[in-house]
């Protein structure tokens, strides 16, 4: 022990030092679950099945390699602001973004959305969406857009506002 800490310790009493410690320590215990959750939550993969065109033609971006830098970019994607950056250059660098390259896009958006507030499998059957947690699985219906990706989009935000409106409540 240094003799800044026992300095301490002499002044605040021995049981009262021990306390402070204890809850210090378990303040960090805690600390490090909480990122592992995180950490856990940010990599967990989410199944999306939406039978929808999402992919960079050969017509768009020609050059295999520019073509597979841009699908790691597209992957990378973690939040809106790098989203808009990624589309900002591919309309710098190759024009305007074919809709399955945008939807290409949207699905990554809709992975990072879903990952954020614990979902893990996204399905479309038909007219019905289905969206997965680990303890509960949700049916939808009665889709208010043409574009299924937009549609998943909105539900995933309205759960997530629910789910921050439950967490300021507890």
């Amino acid at each position: 022990m240094e003799v800044n800490n026992i300095g301490h310790m002499v002044k605040v009493g021995y049981e009262m030092y021990m306390n402070l410690l204890e809850r210090a320590v378990e303040k960090e215990k805690n600390a490090d679950k909480e990122n592992n959750i995180v950490k856990q939550n940010i990599n967990k993969e989410v199944k999306i099945d939406v039978n929808v065109s999402a992919y960079i033609s050969d017509e768009y971006i020609k050059d295999p390699i520019q073509k597979i830098l841009m699908y790691q970019k597209i992957s990378n994607i973690s939040n809106k602001e790098e989203s808009l950056d990624v589309t900002d250059e591919l309309l710098d660098r190759y024009g305007n973004i074919p809709i399955e390259t945008q939807n290409l896009i949207k699905i990554v958006e809709i992975r990072n959305i879903a990952r954020e507030i614990g979902v893990n499998k996204i399905c479309v059957n038909g007219e019905n969406l289905f969206i997965e947690t680990n303890d509960r699985k949700l049916r939808l219906t009665n889709k208010k857009t043409n574009d299924i990706l937009v549609y998943i989009q909105l539900q995933l935000n309205d759960l997530k506002e629910k789910l921050n409106e439950k967490e300021s409540y507890t």
